[in-house]
């Protein structure tokens, strides 16, 4: 039996008619009516149909409303009214979701302004299509990403236009191309293929940190601060990339970097006669001389032979200081050998004025005697007994007596100077003779004494000491050859070439004796 059709009210959802318009539907109460209008339900119940009036139905929908805002809670349609069936809410099925809007995007919503993506990746890694400014940076890019990945490259092609790299493991595929396009001044990575070799353990060095690329990665650490030590180097590298770099790596990138900055030592001697130039232009009475030769082979090839220079301040205040002068010289430790001299004197304050420096072959007579005759001119000129004070090198010595025993053919005599010998020096021959600190100690108070009464004494009381010490150590050595005698009497040792006999002081004002033994300049640290 069909349920009594029953009169509802027009509500959302529902059929609706334009004016002017009548239907008949099967179904009761599908209808909605507007006011003036008239329609008949086919199989509806007998009886008058009371339409609310417009004012009641917005009242209704409007309470509705506020219901809803108060409980939370959505109304559903009365299945009578609505002219269905009754069905239960756990029969109804929701409107399926597409699967397309479960993707979470949140990630990729964000503005993009940049001028072009393909310049902006992400640090150590390698992407297609990435651009670079120019090859040393695509290979330092590269570099960065084998370093993040502990694995090592090789490189198959490397040409003005192209550059490919492969895993040294023959086995793994990966590989890296990149290009410079035609009329572009940019590198393209246009292929990379990830590595599938297994990491079987962790690197301790890694064979592509080369030192060039140490020496850009640390350029300001060490043009900032150029004392900084190789093992310092070594410390950060550890620190920042994991891995344990050699000493000689790290000693190849510091030499790097600075030559990067200041130019390599082929550069300094190249541009060191337009710089003295220059010094010389710009400083008037500067005194600069240099000497160069010619090798036969290449007549047109001139090669620096020895440099002087004095600066004219340094020139105008010797004239205001003490009539001493110290000359010494030492080694470069640059790649080219070479020695460099120097001259220094001291003014009334007990400071140190430099006065003239010299590059030269080595410390021998000849550059010797030519740095005298440059101090001569230059420095000294007319003022009289100047002494210069000197570790008695053979070729000072010999200078010295050339130019103070000067002939008629020598064209910068110096008859008037003063020669004297460093303490400092002579202290540390001193300790390497006898090994003895209290008698270095009285030696140096020997030295520093300005009252001929004080040193006659002193010199008195270390020529006894000198000579105690040297009958000691005579007779220990007498003791302990008559020792190895009787052992090499018996066989069982072997027999060695005597030491010659330790000597006392010689006379201060003279050369050497003939069998004075003077040890080498390593032996100075040891004099405090």
């Amino acid at each position: 039996m069909l349920p009594e059709a029953k009169v509802v009210n027009s509500q959302e959802g529902e059929g609706e008619f334009h004016p002017g318009q009548s239907s008949q539907s099967s179904d009761a109460g599908g209808s909605s009516f507007q006011s003036g209008q008239s329609s008949h339900a086919a199989g509806g119940h007998d009886g008058s149909v009371e339409l609310e009036s417009e004012d009641e139905e917005e009242e209704q929908m409007q309470n509705m409303m506020d219901e809803e805002d108060e409980d939370g809670v959505d109304y559903e349609l009365d299945s009578d009214e609505s002219g269905g069936s009754d069905t239960s809410d756990d029969n109804e099925e929701e409107d399926p979701i597409p699967s397309s809007w479960n993707h979470d995007l949140s990630d990729a919503m964000i503005v993009d302004d940049r001028h072009d993506s393909a310049w902006e990746y992400s640090m150590n890694t390698i992407s297609v299509g990435a651009r670079y400014a120019d090859k040393r940076h695509l290979q330092e890019a590269i570099t960065q990403w084998a370093m993040n990945t502990q694995r090592v490259f090789r490189t198959t092609v490397s040409s003005q236009k192209f550059l490919t790299v492969v895993c040294s493991d023959a086995r793994c595929p990966a590989r890296v191309h990149g290009y410079c396009p035609k009329y572009d001044t940019t590198w393209v990575v246009s292929d990379c293929v990830p590595h599938t070799c297994v990491l079987t353990s962790m690197l301790k060095d890694h064979r592509n940190l080369t030192s060039t690329l140490l020496a850009r990665l640390f350029y300001k650490e060490i043009v900032e601060n150029t004392a900084m030590g190789v093992k310092a180097i070594q410390r950060r590298v550890h620190l920042q990339y994991k891995y344990e770099i050699e000493y000689g790596k790290a000693w190849r990138a510091k030499q790097t970097a600075l030559e990067n900055r200041f130019g390599t030592f082929f550069d300094a001697y190249d541009g060191v006669v337009r710089l003295l130039q220059t010094l010389k232009d710009r400083n008037p009475g500067t005194h600069v001389d240099i000497q160069d030769f010619v090798i036969p082979e290449f007549p047109n090839v001139r090669v620096l032979h020895r440099v002087f220079f004095a600066f004219s301040i340094c020139i105008e205040a010797f004239m205001h200081c003490r009539p001493v002068m110290c000359v010494d010289g030492t080694f470069l430790t640059g790649r080219y050998k070479g020695q460099i001299l120097t001259a220094i004197g001291v003014d009334g304050n007990n400071r140190i004025v430099p006065l003239a420096f010299a590059f030269v072959e080595s410390e021998n007579t000849a550059s010797w005697l030519w740095f005298f005759r440059q101090l001569k001119k230059s420095i000294v000129k007319d003022r009289p007994n100047v002494c210069v004070l000197h570790d008695r090198h053979a070729g000072i010595l010999a200078a010295i007596k050339t130019l103070k025993e000067a002939g008629p053919d020598e064209e910068t005599p110096w008859q008037d100077m003063q020669s004297r010998w460093c303490m400092r020096h002579l202290g540390a021959n001193f300790f390497s003779q006898f090994r003895s600190k209290s008698l270095m100690n009285l030696f140096k108070k020997l030295c520093k004494q300005n009252q001929e009464c004080k040193y006659n004494f002193l010199r008195g009381k270390l020529d006894e000491f000198t000579k105690d010490h040297v009958r000691h150590r005579l007779a220990a050595r007498a003791a302990l050859a008559a020792a190895h005698a009787a052992a090499v009497a018996q066989g069982t040792q072997v027999p060695v070439a005597p030491e010659p006999d330790p000597i006392g002081l010689c006379d201060l004002p003279g050369f050497d004796p003939p069998n004075t033994r003077r040890r080498p300049g390593r032996r100075i640290k040891n004099f405090a």
